[in-house]
């Protein structure tokens, strides 16, 4: 486990943007991933996504839950929740305490990436604000809305994590298996698609707090 790198991980709904603004955070990354689902209305802003980090000089990750589009059902719910977890820990086996933006996607999964990141341990917790009531909607308004300085980001802090959780088993709360590679788009482009349920979970699990 590399602690070096520096990457954040988010959750992501139709409003795209909100990569860009959470990648200009800090002024270089590794590495960036996001969770997101599946439709038309989301998946119609992947290519603008991969044309945007191609020309970026770190690796960009797109990792799709299957057949996620709308929330139908609690067990839909618990599955979103579950793998939100699993792949938090997946990226902090393999590089250490990453970042964690909230304000991408459903209200309930940045709480849950919040509540990962608390629970594991992350270098920086931070949500984005934008002052005015017209957000950017492409690479050209996000532009246009730093010159004007109407980003803010919300600091939350780093959280030390609970060792007792850091240390759980990979092999037997893997994602390994759920993973479906879909494309490498680019040099440093990878698509993902996470196709599985799961028979162990890894969400609510708790320790003694002091």
């Amino acid at each position: 486990m590399s602690a070096n790198k520096n990457i954040f991980l988010c959750t992501l709904g139709v409003t795209w943007p909100v990569v860009m603004e959470a990648a200009d955070y800090l002024s270089s990354w590794d590495e960036i991933h996001c969770l997101t689902g599946t439709g038309p209305k989301i998946e119609g802003n992947f290519e603008k996504l991969f044309s945007y980090f191609s020309k970026k000089d770190c690796i960009f990750g797109l990792w799709q839950l299957k057949n996620f589009d709308e929330i139908k059902s609690n067990e839909q719910i618990q599955f979103c929740n579950e793998t939100i977890f699993r792949w938090y820990l997946y990226h902090l086996n393999k590089h250490g305490l990453p970042y964690a933006c909230i304000a991408g996607g459903f209200k309930s999964m940045g709480a849950v990436l919040h509540k990962a990141a608390s629970n594991f341990g992350s270098k920086g917790i931070f949500h984005i604000l934008i002052r005015g009531v017209v957000e950017p909607k492409d690479e050209e308004s996000y532009e246009q809305a730093k010159k004007e300085k109407r980003i803010f980001y919300v600091e939350l802090g780093e959280e030390p994590g609970f060792e007792e959780l850091r240390q759980l088993d990979p092999n037997i709360y893997s994602l390994d298996s759920f993973i479906q590679n879909i494309q490498n788009k680019e040099r440093n482009i990878y698509h993902y698609l996470l196709n599985d349920s799961h028979k162990k979970t890894v969400y609510g699990k708790n320790v003694k707090r002091p």
